[in-house]
């Protein structure tokens, strides 16, 4: 049997208040995604600064094989995630306006000299998105 206390119903409380929170959404979006980027296990909230003997966030301890290339940034893997989520499921494609729309929705805002073009080559390079023209995009979907 579970005992259940007045700390619990406020815990809640405050959970369902930080669930409508952008911010916190994107916190939970970014520990998730640095679980399964990082194959690290995750990270206790801290308020203190990295000592030299601990890690920084953005560097790599021991772990899987870093591809050869660049490493993408948590925001463009972010949108990454994003775009999956919006495409999973859909057979039709979605043009990359609506996945740029869907992605500003949620705060996140790739940038350059020309957003779409810099989102459509994200897209490109990441491997699992298929172009279809100017007709938009689709997941490669297992079959």
């Amino acid at each position: 049997m579970t005992m259940t206390t007045p700390l619990d119903s406020e815990i809640a409380q405050l959970e369902a208040e930080l669930e409508s929170d952008p911010r916190f959404l994107r916190l939970k979006r970014l520990r998730t995604l640095r679980e399964g980027y990082l194959d690290l296990p995750a990270v206790a909230p801290s308020n203190a600064a990295p000592s030299d003997q601990q890690e920084s966030y953005f560097t790599l301890g021991p772990g899987p094989a870093q591809r050869s290339g660049r490493r993408r940034s948590p925001e463009r893997e972010l949108a990454l995630q994003e775009a999956r989520m919006l495409l999973r499921g859909k057979t039709e494609p979605t043009r990359i306006t609506e996945i740029d729309a869907h992605l500003e929705a949620r705060g996140i805002r790739l940038g350059g000299s020309d957003p779409l073009n810099n989102l459509s080559a994200l897209l490109s390079g990441a491997g699992d998105f298929i172009a279809h023209g100017r007709a938009g995009w689709t997941l490669d979907q297992p079959h």
